[in-house]
């Protein structure tokens, strides 16, 4: 009885303990369960990123984190895709996508970039709020300032001084046959000429009270409004002073009255024709606003991008972000699957332009030849830096050209710019007479000369585009006008007289030529910040011409960028009529020439001195769009991507410019350009997440579980 006794005692006692261990238990099972979260969190914050797709779709480049954890000033990107019930699957990806891409440039910096999302359709006070704080921003506050002025100076002094002017006339007019202009012709054309313009006054009058306080006014159409009424007033004013007095003179059936009120209309109109006038100057003083731009793109179904500062904005088309594949077909008829994905691109470069104000001016020189940026319509040759010129903008440099065949002096570029960077291209050469004779036109002259001397030596940082050209007289070469200061300046010169030409061997000492024989595709890259990242990019170098070493120069420092191996079926030519003769002789290949240039060779050369930078590549058209920027649909192992065979001729020519302007650290900035790819997520990547949640967390609970059990049975 004892025994059982003391184990009733026992058992008594349990309950109350158990109750105890039992709510410890619960208490430390939450407790690792919120410390697994918290750490699972925690790493998350750590900057390192899984991405979960097979094109790292979802990684943002290097350079683009680091431009973003350098911000010093707030950033705020808003997605204005839109949502609504009818809405097409395409559409929630076009989102979805977006939403993930703001996610990651948010993540990255979380202290600086802030993420929103406004839906046009339903988000309406949202959707004001975000117009109210555009009109806001200083960039375009100070525009709209000029046009607010412009509606005010008409409102409150042109309108009043007119519609004086023409109630002095009316009732000049009420005197000359009771209110219809008398019997003569001439009077009542002005009486219907002044009630037309009282009209148009009036009506501007009553469009200007409502105009500001539209949700997204027309500032470009305000201008064309004010001008066209100026323009108009003043010239019926004029017409009305010029003829009024020499019809009186002439018409004898005038009353002295009716006669001195035609006569005196100069004097009566003249002030008033003053202020219009001057009224007309400020308005075309009146500079473009780019909000508007702005808010034609964030319009309710646009789907754009907003990126802002407390300062500046900018506005990203869908389009942009989602160009179509090919890129003939209509805009309106591509689906998700048939466009490209450019976001990061185009995002990195909206965040750096709104972000960093100070801008350098990259200034084409050139002698003569097509128009570089603008061309391609009816009767105009293809502009052939058109694109790289958008690429350029989209880095944050200003782009201008210089044609020395037109002026002597550079242009003067407004904004004026922290610094100025010369692509100095080859001078075109005149156009030969017919029949032998002499060029009609002088050619590139000691004029020339001293003009860009001149500028470089003012700004001494260029990138000298050179390489082989074609001479008047058939396959003989031209001559290159930079060798004389390139050589007594960086100690190195192009080599005009040798062509590279690259043959594909099929058997020993005889070779075929391909459709790129002229074109040097196969290099290695030196040891420079300028084409450390290119190793991964096709390069397509046409009409290479080797670069010369000369002596070089106390103080220069020459750094080799790019080189032609020394290589089987690889050589400098020095006699091209010797290959056309091989062409013309029938036997189906060619043979390497005794004399023949043979590899390495230097194609692409930076050197320093001082603050002096240059950069010279030896092909001419490497960075010409239809070389460099002619896009491709391609398919890849991740799927069909649009991107371009030769994308590190842009990376060459960007990041020799960011080299010259002390801005290694925006090279290769945003996603390579040829990685524009289109389906998202891999399906290994999908499975990977659907095993992470049907077994990985619950898996984590399982293990707490287990962890409570065995500290219970201790």
């Amino acid at each position: 009885m004892a025994v059982n006794a003391e184990k009733e005692t026992a058992a008594g006692v349990d309950p109350q303990g158990r109750r105890v261990l039992i709510g410890a238990n619960v208490i430390v099972a939450l407790l690792i369960a919120g410390a697994l979260t918290a750490f699972a969190q925690w790493m998350g914050t750590m900057g390192g990123f899984v991405d979960m797709t097979s094109s790292s779709i979802n990684s943002l480049s290097p350079p683009t984190q680091n431009l973003l954890k350098a911000l010093d000033t707030n950033v705020r990107l808003t997605s204005l895709y839109f949502r609504n019930d009818a809405e097409s699957e395409d559409q929630k990806k076009f989102r979805q996508s977006v939403d993930d891409l703001l996610s990651l440039y948010e993540a990255t910096n979380r202290s600086k970039i802030t993420k929103d999302w406004i839906n046009p359709l339903q988000d309406h006070d949202k959707r004001r709020a975000m117009l109210d704080r555009l009109k806001e921003k200083a960039r375009f506050k100070e525009q709209i300032q000029g046009y607010t002025a412009a509606a005010e100076a008409f409102r409150d002094e042109i309108r009043p001084q007119l519609t004086e002017l023409f109630t002095q006339e009316f009732s000049l007019l009420d005197q000359f046959g009771g209110g219809l202009g008398g019997g003569d012709p001439l009077l009542g054309q002005v009486r219907q000429a002044i009630t037309t313009q009282q009209r148009n006054v009036d009506d501007l009058a009553s469009a200007l009270e409502t105009y500001f306080s539209a949700e997204m006014p027309s500032y470009s159409g305000l201008k064309t409004e004010l001008r066209q009424l100026y323009d108009g007033v003043h010239k019926q004013l004029e017409v009305i002073a010029q003829k009024g007095p020499e019809y009186a003179r002439t018409r004898n059936t005038l009353s002295q009255e009716e006669a001195d009120f035609l006569t005196g209309t100069r004097e009566r109109y003249q002030a008033a024709m003053d202020a219009v006038s001057k009224a007309r100057e400020a308005v075309d003083a009146l500079e473009r606003i780019e909000l508007e731009d702005v808010l034609t793109e964030v319009g309710p179904t646009n789907n754009a991008l907003l990126v802002e500062t407390d300062t500046d904005a900018r506005a990203i088309s869908f389009d942009d972000i989602w160009p179509p594949i090919p890129q003939g077909m209509g805009a309106t008829r591509a689906g998700f699957h048939q466009r490209a994905f450019k976001g990061e691109e185009k995002l990195t470069s909206a965040i750096l332009r709104v972000t960093h104000k100070e801008q350098t001016a990259v200034v084409f020189v050139h002698f003569g030849g097509p128009p570089l940026f603008f061309g391609g319509f009816q009767g105009m040759p293809e502009a052939p830096y058109a694109l790289l010129k958008e690429q350029l903008e989209g880095a944050n440099f200003m782009v201008s050209d210089w044609d020395l065949k037109v002026n002597k002096e550079m242009p003067a570029l407004d904004p004026a710019p922290t610094r100025l960077i010369f692509v100095v291209l080859k001078p075109t050469p005149p156009q030969q007479g017919q029949f032998n004779q002499p060029p009609q036109e002088p050619g590139w002259g000691e004029a020339e000369d001293e003009a860009f001397l001149a500028a470089i030596e003012k700004h001494p940082r260029a990138l000298f585009v050179g390489g082989w050209y074609r001479g008047p007289m058939g396959p003989i070469p031209a001559t290159y006008e930079f060798n004389e200061y390139l050589e007594k300046t960086w100690g190195f010169t192009v080599d005009t007289g040798v062509l590279l030409l690259q043959f594909h061997s099929f058997k020993p000492g005889q070779y075929m030529a391909g459709q790129d024989v002229m074109a040097v595709q196969e290099v290695t890259l030196g040891d420079h910040d300028i084409v450390a990242q290119l190793h991964s990019e096709p390069l397509m170098l046409p009409q290479c011409a080797p670069l010369k070493p000369g002596t070089v120069p106390e103080g220069v420092t020459q750094h080799p960028l790019v080189l032609a191996p020394k290589r089987d079926g690889l050589w400098g030519v020095r006699n091209m009529e010797k290959y056309v003769e091989q062409a013309q002789s029938g036997q189906g290949y060619f043979t390497k020439v005794d004399g023949d240039a043979e590899g390495p060779f230097t194609v692409a050369l930076a050197a320093e001195k001082g603050e002096a930078k240059v950069v010279a590549v030896s092909s001419p058209y490497f960075a010409e769009d239809r070389v460099a920027l002619q896009p491709q649909v391609m398919m890849t192992a991740q799927g069909l991507t649009i991107g371009y065979p030769n994308p590190g001729n842009v990376s060459l020519f960007l990041n020799a410019l960011h080299w010259l302007n002390d801005n290694t650290e925006y090279m290769n900035l945003g996603t390579p350009i040829q990685m524009q790819k289109l389906d998202v997520p891999s399906e290994s990547a999908l499975k990977a997440v659907r095993v992470l949640a049907a077994f990985g967390w619950p898996g984590v609970a399982v293990i707490a579980g287990l962890a409570v059990m065995f500290a219970r049975r201790r």
